[in-house]
């Protein structure tokens, strides 16, 4: 999965475990949001993305939920001048 900005952002990533594992991301300031709410994937390691941009506090929040019966890896990549954020899930 990918992020595009159009200016530098460092996120903020927590990961949680257990019965319903999940990788949230937060990134802000964001003032505006156009994207999907929620976006199946239903592959074998994420079942779906879900978004939702906090308006009072500029915040952008970002969760893959994860399938739970398999175990993952997670590496971030930045591409500082392009804007760009990566987070590969395997």
């Amino acid at each position: 999965m990918f992020i595009a900005s159009n200016t530098f952002f460092v996120p903020e990533i927590l990961t949680l475990e257990g019965d319903d594992p999940r990788i949230v991301i937060d990134i802000k300031p964001v003032s505006s949001w156009s994207g999907r709410s929620t976006t199946l994937v239903e592959g074998n390691l994420i079942r779906q993305i879900r978004t939702h941009l906090h308006p009072d506090t500029k915040k952008l929040r970002i969760v893959l939920d994860l399938n739970p019966s398999e175990n993952y890896f997670i590496n971030q990549i930045y591409y500082e001048k392009k804007h760009i954020y990566c987070i590969e899930v395997r």
